[in-house]
This record gives C-alpha cells, structure tokens and sequence, in this order.
C-alpha cells in the first residue's frame, strides 16, 4: 500500500447523474434512508416538539414504511420503461410525491397521537417532499461510490483471475505443443525410416531413394512450412481461461484501508452544502422572522458552509493524517462550521436558538460522515486500481513472453526440418545412389544421420548474439542501405540474457530492414534498442524508404508482430517510416 494514496476528486455532473438513476431507486439506497428517515423524527422533531419516546419512534415507523412502498412503485415503473440512465424528471417527480405522502400521513398520525401540532399540514407537506428528495439524492451519491468501487475492484480481480490462468495455459499448451510437433513429425517420417531400416541385399536402392526424395519434397517442406506458420497448434488464449465469476471475484478484492489520508481530501464542499441547504429549508421557513425569505436563509447557510469547506479542503490537502484520526479532525472542522454559522445568520436576519445550532451540526455531522466514508472507498480505489493494474500488466508482459516461446518453438522445429532433417534426408539418398551394392553399414549410417537429425528437434539451441546478427544484417546490405544499430549497454545485458527474447528482437530487426530494403527502397536505417521499466525492450527501427501504402493487406510481418511483440506501431510521416515494438523481458 503506498504511503499517500491519492484521492479522486468528486465530479458534481457524475454525481447529478447517479442522483438521477436507477441507483435512486435501489434497495441500497432505500434501507441507508432508514438512517435519516427515524433521525428527523427521533432527534429533531422530538426535541423541537417534546412528547413521548415510544411515539415518536411508533411515528417514525410508520412514516419510513409508508415511503418505501411508494418507492418501490416508482421502481418498478422505472424498471419497465424501455429508455434506461439517468432520468432526472422521472426520479424527482418519484421523490416529491413520495416525500408528499411521507408528509401527510406523518401529519394525519401524529396529530392522532397527539404529537404534531394541527397547524403543521404545509409544513409536513413541504417538508416531506424537501426531506425525502435530498436525503435519498445524499444516498444515491453514496451508494454509486461504493458500488463503483466495487465493481472496479471485481473487474480488475477478474481480468487478474483470467490471466492468471492463462499464463497457466500457455505454459502447459507449450509442453504440450512440443510434443506434438514431434509426434506429427515422427509419424510422416516413420515409414521412410522403415524403407531405410527393411533395405537388404534383394532391395532396389532405386526405390528407397525415391522414398527418401519424396519425403523431402511431400513431408518434410510442406510440414516446415506449415509448423512455421502461426496458425499451427497456435494456442487458443479464450479456451485456456474461463472468465471468473464476478461474485466470486469481488469477494477475493482485498479490502486494505489506506494508512493516512489528506485530510482536505475528506471534504466535499459542494455535495455537503447542498444537503445543508435542503434538509434546513423546512425547520428555517418555521423559524423566520417577518419579512424574512427562508429560501434567502437557506441560500445564506449554504454559501458559508460551501466557502467554509472549500477552504478546508485546499488549506488542510497537505495535511497528512492516519485514518482515525482524519476522521477526528473532519468532526471537529464541522463543529467549527457550526459555530461559525450561528455568527454569521444574524446577517441574513435570522436568529438560531442553541438546540437548532446542535441539530445543524448532527446535520453536518451525518452528512459529512457519508462524505468522509465515500472519500475514502474513493481513495482505497484508487489505490487497489493502481496495484491490481501493476499486476496485470506483469501478467500481461509475462503472457507475451509465454507467447514468444511458442514462436520460438514452432520456428525452431521448422528450421530443423527445413535444416538438418531435410539435409540427412538428401544426403542419404545421395550415398545409396553412390553406392551400387547392399552395404549393411552404409545403412547404419543412413539410419543414424536420419536419427541424429530427429534427436535435433527435441535439442534447444542458444543461436548467435544480437550483436553478432546486426553486424551481419548491416554488412548484407551494405552498398544498398547504410545500416546504423544503436544499442544501451543495459538492454543488451537483459537481451543477451534471455535466449527467447533476443531471438525475438533479432527476428523483429532482420524482418523490418528486409522490408524496408527490398519493399521501401530504403537507403538509410537506423537501429535503436533500449530498456525500458525493467520488463520491455524498445525497439524503434526508422528508415526512409517509401512508406507502404495504407489499408494494404497485413502479411507475415504483421502477424509475426502480433505474435511476438508486447505491443507494436508502424507510422510514416515527412519523409520516414517508423517501427516501434515492445518485446517482453
């Protein structure tokens, strides 16, 4: 986990856009209501209204069923409308009128219990829909945080998941490709060994050199040729790994809280002094004084808070605290928010008793609670993304040199076939030709420099060094293409240690100067090799040569690109073509 996690800021148009969802409607959102639903009715209308315990919470019982059944309504009515996203109207109107019914029923059964005063109707009706609309639109926000963060940490453990097993895949496909390479080839040579191993006295050596002539024409150049290409036993990634269940997957997301925090990060100035100015409007339209707006108090109440915490936020964004205590210091900056409030309301002509100070700072409290709580699942995102992204790309990285190995193993076979088997092949039938009678030990030497061959595909073989090819690479086409190979000394210590990967840079460079020469007409090239973060080797290849034409018909380059290369891109502009390709190390 790294020291400071940083932490994303909140967009206020992402945040319009979950209040005005589906997320508004969830059941994750409904039952985080409950929270503020009994809080309105068990802290502040008790105290504001005096009365019975046991009432109150009968009322706030009664007022959170009563909502919820609304709501699920509306869900099911959003859930069967074609269009799907964001739907502002439709979630307001929702809310409103869930918040009206909230309020009137609140009304009618308080006064019954003999609670809320007769001449609160307007108040509870105002106050419901205002209540309602901004409590569940602070919960959508919330809840669209987590499970944001939740998907992001069950998606990248996913993919982590299926690469995982692929590299698992490859490396078994590979031992398994080997083999059957060479089963494939043994069996298209077995009855020419058989020729060979039968050949006696009464034999025709005619006759086994015409077998042996024809293997290599019918077997082993087209079985070359074949092995050679990519599409032979090329390993099928999407059968190797199955995508992991994503439950399965979220469970195993680790959780790890960051250590410390940016204290100014905790703050959310602009969601927090919405909420304020929403859940105060109704307590203020009753505490007014004459000719005073409560809309204008309200307006009042929000741009300090906003001012109060925008300053917090950039003042303490450098202030690194441990997460307890992060969370200590955003309750004590609330409380100063608070009191601060009660000095300056008196400007806006409104006059705040202690008891409604206290609420507004549970208010704030509460509010920013669900601030501080969403700002750190934000930060422990970001932080779990960024690990499990290193991750991935290591697994990437080693998913490219797993596929390097099975280039290099095809190509390996292919070029003993087309090589030593093809030659031993040529080369005894040239002895029987020369020889006009059976000789039991020529046949023995036939049969081992046949054997001797074969034993070739199952041996490895460490090649030349990439320096000694770029020299000859640059001295074939001296005359025709001035050749410039630049190479650190670092990448040449990583490539010179890994037999797969210098192969495949090698490869990389001779197919690229050959077709920059004999396609491009190039007359100069230059070469650049480089290590770059440890795990790739850069390869830029420029030349100036005429560009190939765009849209033309990708050939064996490409493919071979595809198969070996990390990544890769070929441009042309002003006058040169650059290669650019990745090879995992």
């Amino acid at each position: 986990m790294i020291t400071k996690p940083e932490t994303p800021k909140m967009s206020l148009r992402r945040a319009y856009q979950n209040a005005a969802g589906p997320v508004a409607l969830s059941s994750r959102v409904f039952a985080l209501f409950a929270i503020p639903s009994f809080g309105a009715f068990l802290i502040y209308d008790a105290t504001r209204l005096g009365g019975n315990f046991l009432s109150w919470l009968l009322l706030a019982t009664v007022g959170y069923a009563v909502t919820i059944p609304l709501l699920l309504g509306f869900r099911w009515v959003y859930n069967r409308q074609a269009r799907s996203g964001s739907r502002p109207v439709f979630i307001s109107a929702a809310l409103i009128v869930s918040g009206l019914v909230r309020g009137l029923v609140a009304w009618s059964f308080g006064v019954s219990l003999g609670i809320v005063p007769e001449d609160e109707l307007a108040f509870r009706l105002v106050g419901g829909a205002v209540f309602v609309s901004g409590s569940l639109i602070t919960m959508s926000i919330f809840v669209a945080s987590q499970m944001k963060h939740e998907a992001v940490l069950g998606g990248l453990e996913s993919e982590k998941a299926v690469l995982d097993e692929l590299r698992g895949g490859i490396r078994e496909r590979i031992k398994v490709q080997q083999e059957t390479l060479l089963a494939t080839v043994q069996q298209a040579l077995a009855p020419v060994l058989k020729k060979v191993k039968d050949f006696g006295a009464g034999s025709e050596p005619a006759l086994v050199i015409a077998e042996l002539k024809e293997a290599v024409d019918q077997v082993v150049r087209p079985l070359s040729r074949d092995v050679g290409s990519a599409n032979f036993d090329r390993p099928d990634e999407g059968s190797l790994a199955n995508q992991s269940d994503y439950a399965q997957a979220l469970t195993k997301a680790k959780r790890t809280w960051p250590k410390s925090v940016s204290l100014g990060a905790m703050f959310m100035p602009g969601i927090t002094a919405i909420v304020a100015a929403i859940s105060t409007f109704t307590p203020i339209s009753l505490g007014v004084s004459e000719g005073t707006s409560a809309l204008f108090v309200s307006v009042v109440l929000a741009a300090f808070a906003y001012l109060v915490l925008k300053a917090a936020q950039q003042g303490l964004a450098r202030l690194w605290l441990p997460l307890w205590l992060a969370g200590v210091a955003t309750a004590l900056v609330y409380l100063v928010l608070a009191l601060l409030t009660r000095v300056v309301l008196p400007l806006a002509n409104f006059y705040a008793t202690d008891t409604a100070i206290g609420q507004y700072y549970l208010l704030l409290l509460i509010a920013g609670s669900f601030a501080f709580t969403q700002q750190v699942l934000r930060t422990q995102r970001l932080a779990a993304e960024t690990q499990l992204k290193e991750v991935i790309e290591n697994l990437a990285i080693l998913n490219s040199q797993l596929r390097q190995e099975v280039w290099l193993n095809r190509r390996r076979i292919a070029s003993v076939l087309h090589g030593p088997v093809q030659a031993a092949l040529y080369a005894s039938a040239m002895r029987l030709a020369q020889s006009q009678v059976y000789d039991k030990t020529l046949i023995e030497v036939v049969q081992r420099d046949i054997e001797n061959a074969l034993v070739k595909l199952e041996e490895g073989s460490d090649g030349e060094s990439f320096r000694d090819v770029a020299n000859q690479i640059a001295s074939l086409w001296a005359g025709s293409c001035d050749i410039d190979v630049e190479i650190s000394a670092d990448a040449e210590e990583r490539i010179r240690a890994n037999r797969v990967a210098e192969t495949c840079v090698t490869e990389v460079v001779r197919e690229a100067i050959s077709n920059a020469v004999k396609h491009g007409e190039a007359k100069n090239a230059q070469i650049k090799i480089s290590l770059e973060r440890s795990r790739l080797i850069r390869v830029v290849i420029e030349n100036d040569g005429i560009p190939a034409k765009q849209g033309a018909k990708t050939g064996f380059g490409s493919d071979f690109l595809d198969e070996v290369a990390f990544d890769w891109s070929l441009k042309s502009a002003a006058g040169t073509t650059k290669l650019k390709a990745k090879i995992a190390i």
